[in-house]
């Protein structure tokens, strides 16, 4: 598990979990580390979820399960960005917004 990872001497790592389908929940991922963490800066953001529940071809794809794919895919890690980027601006070191999907969960593998 996450919690059992070795941590920088000085830092602390702090698991928060949000919702990707969510417009709301980075936001409220934000505000928990400052309010009930007492976060004032973010060093790495690891922004690491997909999906991938349709393997048609975009052409034939049912609007629904784009606009889910592009959700998840898509906004919910620039939302994620926008919800952090001042608390990574505020970082004393180099900051690291890391973003980690599968190529199946793009729109160019929709052949």
């Amino acid at each position: 598990a996450l919690s059992a990872l070795t941590v920088a001497e000085g830092s602390r790592m702090i698991i928060v979990q949000l919702n990707c389908d969510s417009e709301t929940d980075a936001q409220a991922a934000v505000q928990t580390l400052r309010e009930e963490h007492g976060v004032t800066h973010l060093d790495v953001v690891v922004a690491n979820a997909a999906m991938a529940t349709n393997f048609g071809p975009a052409s034939t794809m049912p609007l629904e399960h784009l606009q889910a794919h592009m959700m998840v895919n898509m906004y919910a890690p620039v939302l994620l960005f926008q919800a952090t980027r001042l608390m990574l601006q505020q970082s004393k070191q180099q900051a690291k917004f890391v973003l980690i999907g599968a190529p199946i969960s793009t729109i160019t593998n929709m052949h």
